[in-house]
């Protein structure tokens, strides 16, 4: 199953910095000063190239590398000193996420097979970084991607999701010939993982049936807008990136035991929104923070350990005592010898 981690650090200034303490080696990374509406993020197969939300450039000395127990930093909107950086992590797993990589032929209708499995939420980058990083679930309308740092639905990009894969047109964005591309795909998978759509009523709209708390959520207006934005838990900006008519504006409020409240940007009334909610997948853990000084993440001890959990009064048995000659049969009086 997929692993997936939301983190914060905080930045010190130094270039080559190394985030780890993740617990694994991701295959994807997005990471967001908390001050600036904009991000960085990479696919794992890119090198150092990451892709810039807020603009439509990619550059170097960003995320630099992915490593085995988190990522490398540089020092262009990333890590400048003293300044609080969220991060999302993915390490994709076969059977709910995929990420790689194809080359493009510039053909139209391009059945890629690739994933494995039948994705509801793909993300796709070409090594044409003038062009942004596009965004599709099997929630959208046919040939209807939007740009992941925002944009309208657009034809001619991420088309369809297909059995095993995704359909791409003719756009240079995701095909251009003979250049590489990159993607990322997820399935809803239990306590990690949802796609979920919703339809905005004008005030103030809790939206359940995510399954679980999440502690990241993008969300994309797929009716007659551009709107995109996304929060990390725990962030103390009011929404983490927005971009199009929600520029600044407020919208996501909570990130609640079973979904999150939504109101103004993100709850325009009857328009029709998508959302991605992930988690680690800690069910009764701590809020997956980690040490922002020390960049590392964490899901905090169990609920028993914390007498603050969820369940404080459900500690773990206590193991047998050390047996000896003398004690033995007094434990072993009236308990199966098996």
């Amino acid at each position: 199953m997929a692993l997936v981690k939301v983190g914060v650090f905080t930045g010190n200034g130094v270039d080559a910095r190394g985030i780890t303490g993740i617990g694994f080696a991701p295959d994807f990374v997005l990471v967001k000063e908390n001050s600036l509406n904009a991000f960085n993020f990479r696919y794992g197969l890119a090198g150092d190239d990451s892709w810039f939300g807020g603009g439509a450039s990619g550059n170097t000395d960003r995320i630099q590398s992915l490593d085995a127990d988190g990522f490398t930093t540089g020092l262009t909107a990333i890590n400048a000193d003293t300044k609080l950086n969220y991060y999302l992590a993915i390490k994709a797993e076969a059977a709910d996420s995929k990420s790689g990589g194809y080359t493009g032929d510039g053909a139209n209708d391009r059945n890629l097979a690739v994933v494995g499995f039948t994705p509801r939420f793909v993300l796709i980058g070409g090594s044409q970084f003038t062009s942004e990083s596009w965004a599709y679930t099997d929630l959208h309308a046919a040939d209807g991607s939007q740009a992941f740092a925002g944009g309208a639905a657009t034809a001619d990009r991420i088309q369809a999701i297909i059995a095993n894969g995704f359909q791409v047109g003719t756009n240079v964005a995701v095909n251009l010939n003979l250049q590489p591309n990159y993607y990322l795909a997820l399935l809803d998978k239990t306590n990690k993982i949802k796609v979920i759509v919703y339809t905005g009523n004008g005030t103030t709209l809790s939206v359940a049936g995510v399954g679980f708390r999440p502690q990241f959520i993008l969300i994309l207006k797929t009716s007659a807008g551009s709107d995109v934005g996304f929060k990390f838990k725990d962030e103390t900006t009011t929404n983490s990136f927005t971009k199009g008519s929600v520029e600044g504006a407020n919208g996501i409020d909570s990130f609640d035991a079973n979904g999150f409240t939504v109101s103004g940007g993100f709850n325009t009334n009857l328009a029709t929104y998508v959302a991605l909610a992930l988690s680690d997948g800690v069910v009764g853990g701590g809020k997956g923070r980690g040490n922002p000084n020390k960049g590392g993440g964490g899901s905090g001890p169990p609920p028993w350990a914390n007498p603050g959990g969820n369940n404080p009064t459900n500690p773990p048995p206590t193991p047998p005592p050390v047996l000896n000659r003398a004690n033995a049969k007094r434990y072993f009086i009236g308990r199966p010898w098996w």
